[in-house]
């Protein structure tokens, strides 16, 4: 292509025209976040921030014994490892703080409120 724009518009204009009909690089990232949220609906590429960013809301200790789970009619179930602690987490103040966390990540509307649950089907301990 690039031999035929210069024959045609000759050497300094083909290769300025081969310059503005190339798409511009996208970084791997780009390309599978659009490819990911074609695919996926917004409100699970929502729960994948929360995931990632679940030190930051939750802090290192809590992180440390919960995970978020999922999102299921405006309601963010996190897991806790174990009894003993859900019962810690579910102090008003404690529980008000991660929900109104979670919802500046995803927003109001998807985060109307949290539940903890018994982990165990997707909680990944960290050491």
């Amino acid at each position: 292509m690039e031999s035929i724009l210069r024959n045609w518009y000759g050497r300094e204009e083909g290769e300025a025209a081969m310059i503005r009909y190339t798409p511009q690089t996208a970084s791997i990232a780009e390309s599978l976040d659009k490819v990911v949220s074609g695919l996926l609906p917004p409100w699970e590429m929502k729960v994948q921030l929360v995931k990632e960013q679940w030190d930051e809301i939750a802090g290192p200790e809590n992180a440390r014994r919960c995970s978020p789970a999922f999102l299921n009619n405006g309601i963010f179930y996190i897991e806790v490892s174990h009894p003993a602690y859900r019962v810690a987490l579910e102090v008003p103040a404690i529980r008000n703080q991660l929900k109104e966390r979670i919802a500046a990540v995803i927003g109001p509307d998807l985060c109307q409120d949290i539940k903890f649950i018994a982990g165990g089907r997707s909680l990944s301990r960290k050491k």
